[in-house]
């Protein structure tokens, strides 16, 4: 390494003037030292701009689609080349665009950012018909989020909509989410999925819960035990949630048939 250097009386040392070499030249430029710093070599203000431009070089890309905005392409919200990634709650992908079917009355989910290159954090939003569940929550990219929604909270329609938007810290904005979510006409659940006979009483009931969002049609349960299938006609649906009671003897089993001890397993469908 070459260098000039003069002898400062007052440090009483050598000082650089002039190198060949960055790590020994120093700048005191305030837009590359930090706070509390008086100056930093040159090497490290080289390594610093480096590291700022591996953090941009992944939003680079909006430059060669929107011509830097709106001074040469379309105009409107930059973007970056990140993207939002929903999942449902067994980890499925449920992909941008998406139509699902659900059953359930909480509709779970989890979202989470994906940034190519690096990390960073995003603000996201996050609709339900148009309703902001979520607003503008800090989110670091590539960690899970989850959301539960009460699917009947927010409206008495059957299709639901889920929009997301994000942006990070430079206000470039992450191309929307969006997925319909359409709750199945017809639901049904039991009190349990257990029942105990006891073959001196006179009957046992299975009390189900039946949900038919179908108004003015016939709802058909079906119950299926040692491989017969019976049918109940249960009246026509108002649209509410029902609750129904099946009586054990009623066509599905013969006393004599029942072995205590033994199991019987009965399937439900309406």
């Amino acid at each position: 390494m070459k260098s000039i250097k003069y002898f400062d009386e007052n440090l009483k040392k050598w000082v650089v003037l002039a190198a060949n070499n960055a790590s020994v030249l120093i700048t005191q430029n305030p837009k590359l030292i930090k706070e509390g710093e008086t100056y930093i070599t040159v090497q490290e203000a080289l390594n610093r701009l480096t590291d700022k431009y591996d953090e941009l070089r992944g939003n680079i890309a909006w430059l060669a689609k929107f011509g830097g905005g709106g001074s040469g392409g379309s105009g409107g919200t930059v973007t970056t080349t990140a993207s939002i990634k929903v999942t449902d709650a067994m980890g499925k992908d449920i992909i941008n665009g998406d139509n699902i079917f659900s059953s359930e009355k909480n509709f779970n989910f989890n979202y989470s950012i994906n940034q190519p290159i690096g990390s960073g954090t995003y603000y996201v939003t996050v609709y339900w018909d148009g309703q902001i569940i979520i607003n503008e929550k800090a989110t670091a990219s590539k960690t899970y989020n989850p959301v539960t929604i009460q699917v009947d909270k927010f409206s008495s329609t059957t299709v639901h909509t889920l929009r997301i938007t994000a942006y990070d810290s430079n206000d470039l904005t992450i191309p929307d989410y969006i997925s319909n979510i359409t709750e199945s006409s017809i639901s049904l659940t039991a009190r349990s999925n257990k029942v105990e006979v006891n073959l001196d009483a006179d009957d046992t009931v299975i009390t189900l819960n039946i949900s038919n969002k179908a108004v003015n049609s016939t709802t058909i349960l079906h119950a299926t035990t040692q491989g017969i299938t019976y049918d109940f006609n249960l009246g026509v649906s108002d649209g509410s949630t029902k609750t129904q009671e099946v009586s054990i003897y009623d066509r599905l089993f013969l006393k004599k048939d029942l072995i205590v001890g033994n199991t019987y397993r009965i399937n439900f469908q309406v």
